[in-house]
């Protein structure tokens, strides 16, 4: 099941899916046109019925009222809720499954937390909480979830004692209780509900700049730091996933440059990573984040830009694909005030699995109060895949015999294995093997059975691997593990994995850009990993470089960026990136759940991919008719050479501009020191590991001009 060639450039790679996805129509709707600019206060909630339709409530603040919005299929009616005084402040929207409005929000003359229910045209009012004071704004930041039992749940900011408090309606009465007494925490809380019906609440810690989480065990609130790096916090939004692990947008404030940031508690540790934003080009980046999981628990992020610093902020949207964040602009020209965005994503119920199918967001655009509707693109377009022409024949052959050599300077892509042939060798001669967690007197179970539980050199030099039938396009085989992992060991695993070369061999994975294969599951999360044992103080059982990916419960081809690859963090020893990759023996794919008591994992046509170009550091003068960076991959903190062109003209000025991955510009240099046709210059950790394209303007002694197209290199550790 040999498969065509595949074009390999990313930027071409990536227009295409920044093309794919903002091809979605968006309809936007005007809610109300006749808010006041000036004002600093701009707040909004959205939220879907059943049946999808849209509601907003917000505050008017140019009447200072709540105001309520229904579209009635031509146009939005707004309804005034609540008009006594200045009230409506901080307003947040939920529905129960009987369609009933629940909404939350602060009566700022009267230092109430109030709370109104009602279908749509008969309301009810009550007070939760009050904060005992005259014209102060109690209770700020409050944000409202309804349980399995239409309970209600609201987190809220009582700035009187600048406490974070939590207030709850169990079909009779309300409850109020104090979360976290720590001085000025609760700032920009949000809450969610989890499959037992408890609470978690995402919140800012003003005093220590953190951002802080809590959740309710059932008797008590479990309370941490999820992150502590700089002035983190502000706008944060929770969301909780199918396993009750909880996602977090929010913004890092920093006077030279914002950054929205994303945690994601993966069962045993916070993953956080950055969204959007380089911390250092004075962008304002992250206001009013607000998040949402598909069904995947792929996470959607609304959130609002001022990325140049001119005033003019833009709505954004990030959406996770594969294993990044691809980011589209909706509106620009906000309001210079607007600060706050709220995203539902709509879902549909078919035999008991939601499945998203709209993306619906609420904002403020100048005087406006927008709601804007988006249609997701296929999910096959939400990963990196082709379609082949099945064909059991190939015009690419492959030795397979355990001799086969790999060149240590490929030409080509590297088909490990197509499983065709239903043996238990790779198409470069290598074993399949398993293993489990016997010999750290674990219990998990794996299937095939290992040779032996304790003994990877016996695991990988003989095997008892057998395929399974069918593998991808319902042809051929696949490999396959089944079992179930415990926690007898506390951290239970199994795996399956691959050799590249032979035993206690070695390959350098740094000539390459990632890996894919076609992969199909239980709807699970596994781990892929370069096996490097040669490398670390523990051999096998050391914290090797992985990566996370899902497995659908159909096929769907995965890609890894070997770049993407880290390590655990809080166990092992740390060994470098470009080290390991170096020296890589296997690759693995294992469990990720511990104890998970069904596992099922396929793998099929598994490819290492993107030969990258290199140069030897000296280099002897030669035609050519591109400029050539070197050495490639470059380090971080090294030198970076640029041999140019051999030209008729004289060059007498050079402007190097770098884009990332995702086609965002962040470094330009222009050298004027050309020596020997050659210009050179120095990171300086001013670029993160990963891959980036430079294109190389060419100024003559003539004035003019000439633009060279963009090339590839890897910037690593």
């Amino acid at each position: 099941m040999r498969k065509t060639k595949i074009l390999k450039t990313y930027f071409i790679l990536f227009l295409f899916f920044f093309y794919s996805f903002i091809r979605s129509e968006w309809n936007t709707h005007i809610i109300n046109s006749s808010l006041n600019t000036s004002s600093i206060y701009h707040y909004l909630s959205l939220i879907l019925d059943l049946n999808k339709n849209a509601y907003v409530v917000y505050f008017d603040n140019n009447n200072n009222d709540l105001i309520f919005a229904s579209f009635n299929g031509s146009s939005w009616e707004n309804k005034t809720l609540d008009s006594s005084g200045k009230i409506g402040t901080y307003p947040t929207i939920a529905i129960d499954s009987n369609n009933n409005f629940c909404i939350s929000y602060g009566d700022w003359d009267n230092c109430d937390l109030k709370y109104l229910s009602g279908d749509g045209q008969n309301w009810n009012v009550s007070i939760i909480d009050n904060g005992n004071c005259v014209n102060n704004d109690f209770s700020n930041y409050i944000n409202i979830a309804v349980d399995d039992n239409n309970f209600i749940h609201i987190s809220y900011y009582d700035s009187i004692q600048n406490i974070l408090k939590y207030a709850k309606f169990n079909g009779t009465n309300w409850t109020t209780e104090i979360v976290d007494s720590s001085s000025y925490c609760g700032q920009y809380s949000s809450i969610a509900i989890d499959s037992n019906n408890n609470p978690h609440i995402a919140y800012y810690d003003a005093d220590n700049l953190d951002l802080k989480y809590a959740r309710w065990t059932g008797s008590s609130w479990n309370k941490e730091t999820v992150d502590s790096t700089g002035n983190v916090g502000q706008f944060a939004s929770i969301a909780l996933d199918s396993n009750n692990y909880p996602h977090i947008t929010y913004r890092r404030a920093n006077s030279s440059g914002d950054q929205l940031k994303y945690a994601k508690r993966n069962g045993t540790y916070w993953e956080i990573n950055i969204i959007d934003g380089t911390g250092d080009d004075m962008g304002l980046y992250g206001f009013g984040s607000s998040i949402g999981l598909d069904e995947n628990n792929k996470p959607y992020i609304s959130y609002i830009n001022d990325s140049n610093y001119n005033f003019e902020r833009e709505l954004m949207l990030a959406k996770l694909k594969d294993l990044t964040f691809e980011k589209i602009c909706i509106a620009n020209n906000l309001n210079n005030n607007s600060k706050q965005t709220s995203l539902v994503l709509g879902k549909y119920n078919k035999s008991r699995k939601y499945i998203f199918d709209s993306i619906n967001i609420a904002y403020i655009e100048a005087n406006y109060v927008k709601y804007v509707k988006g249609i997701p693109e296929p999910t096959s377009i939400a990963t990196y895949t082709y379609t082949p022409t099945p064909t059991l024949t190939s015009t690419i052959t492959f030795t397979k015999t355990p001799s086969f050599q790999f060149t240590q300077t490929p030409s080509n892509d590297i088909l490990v294995d197509n499983m065709d042939d239903g043996d238990n060798t790779n198409l470069l001669g290598g074993l399949w093997f398993t293993f489990n967690d016997i010999c750290d007197n674990g219990t998990s179970y794996v299937w095939p059975e290992p040779i032996t539980y304790c003994s990877n050199d016996d695991n990988m030099n003989n095997s008892n691997f057998i395929m399974s039938v069918p593998g991808y396009n319902g042809t051929g085989f696949a490999a396959r593990m089944t079992g179930y992992t415990t926690t007898v060991f506390p951290y239970g695993y199994i795996g399956m994995g691959t050799i590249l070369k032979q035993r206690n061999e070695v390959y350098n994975l740094l000539y390459f850009t990632g890996v894919k294969f076609w992969c199909k599951g239980d709807n699970k999360i596994y781990k892929f990993k370069v096996h490097s044992p040669a490398v670390f103080p523990l051999k096998d059982a050391d914290n090797m470089y992985c990566r996370t990916f899902f497995a659908p419960s159909n096929w769907t081809q995965v890609e890894i960026l070997f770049t993407n690859l880290t390590q655990e963090p809080y166990w092992g020893n740390s060994v470098s990136w470009d080290l390991a990759l170096s020296n890589a023996e296997s690759i693995i794919f294992s469990s990720y759940y511990y104890p998970d008591p069904s596992i099922d994992l396929w793998i099929d046509n598994i490819e290492i991919f993107g030969v990258l170009p290199t140069v030897t550091p000296t280099p002897t003068p030669i035609t050519m008719d591109k400029p050539v960076l070197y050495p490639n991959p470059a380090k971080t903190d090294g030198k970076i050479i640029i041999q140019l062109p051999n030209k008729n003209k004289q060059i007498n000025k050079v402007k190097i501009i770098i884009y990332s991955i995702n086609a965002d510009k962040v470094m330009e240099v222009v050298e004027t020191d050309i020596t020997d046709n050659k210009i050179k210059f120095y990171m300086d950790s001013k670029l993160s590991p990963g891959i980036y394209y430079y294109r190389t303007i060419l100024q003559y002694n003539d004035k003019t001009e000439e633009q060279i197209k963009l090339n590839k290199f890897v910037i690593i550790n």
